[in-house]
C-alpha cells in the first residue's frame, strides 16, 4: 500500500501504474534475481520493468525504500540490473504506431514516473535511466577523441527523428544550475539535431 501511495504522489493514476506493469518485491531472493545479484537484493523495493517499442519487458529496474549508500556517498536510488546495459524506456500504454509517427512530437525524460507521467498527459514519451543515458557508452569507448564519439544510444533508432518535434524534459532546477546535466542536455540536443529533429 504505501509504494501504491507513493505512485500517486508522484501524480500517477492507478490505472496507469497497473498499464506499466509496476510491482512491490518483498522477497530478498526475488530482488536479487531481478538485480543478478548473488545473495539477497533491497526489500521492500518497488519494482518498474522496461518495456521496449514492442512492449516487451528487457529489464526490471528496483527503487529499494531503503537506498544503497555508494562508497562515494551517494544514494543508489534506483538499482540497475548488475551486468546489463542501461534500455531506453518505452512505456507500455502507448501504441508502437505513435512513436513512429512523425507527425506526433515526442518527449525524452530522465526517469520512468515521468515517462509516465506525461503519457498520463497525453504525450509520446520515452525516458533514460538519467540524463547521460542516452548515448551509446560502448561506442564512445571505443570512438573516444574521434570525430563521431558520440553517437545515440541504441534502442532509441527505432524512434523516427528525422523533420520530428523532440522536446528533452530533464528537471527544470537541473537544467538551469547543474554543469553536468546542462552539459547533457546539450550533447542531447546536438545528438538529436544531427539526427534532423527539430529539438526543444
Amino acid at each position: 500500500p504505501h509504494h501504491r501511495q507513493q505512485l500517486r504522489a508522484s501524480g500517477l493514476t492507478d490505472p496507469t501504474n497497473t498499464a506499466a506493469g509496476i510491482f512491490s518485491i518483498t522477497d530478498p531472493a526475488e530482488a536479487a534475481r531481478a538485480l543478478n545479484w548473488k545473495g539477497n537484493g533491497p526489500v521492500p523495493a518497488l519494482a518498474f520493468p522496461y518495456t521496449d517499442i514492442t512492449g516487451k519487458v528487457v529489464q526490471t529496474i528496483l527503487r529499494p525504500d531503503a537506498p544503497r549508500v555508494r562508497d562515494d556517498g551517494s544514494v543508489a536510488k534506483y538499482e540497475q540490473p548488475a551486468g546489463e546495459q542501461h534500455q531506453i524506456y518505452f512505456p507500455p500504454m502507448v501504441p508502437k504506431a505513435d512513436f513512429l509517427d512523425i507527425a506526433k512530437p515526442v518527449v525524452l525524460t530522465e526517469g520512468i514516473k515521468k515517462a509516465l507521467a506525461a503519457v498520463q498527459a497525453g504525450a509520446v514519451a520515452v525516458s533514460a535511466q538519467g540524463v547521460s543515458v542516452w548515448h551509446d557508452a560502448q561506442h564512445r569507448t571505443a570512438h573516444r577523441g574521434e570525430a563521431g564519439e558520440w553517437k545515440l544510444r541504441g534502442g532509441l533508432e527505432a524512434v523516427p527523428l528525422a523533420g520530428r518535434r523532440v522536446y528533452i524534459a530533464f528537471d527544470g532546477g537541473d537544467t538551469a544550475n547543474n554543469p553536468p546535466v546542462i552539459h547533457a542536455e546539450a550533447r542531447l540536443a546536438r545528438l538529436l539535431l544531427d539526427a534532423g529533429a527539430e529539438v526543444m
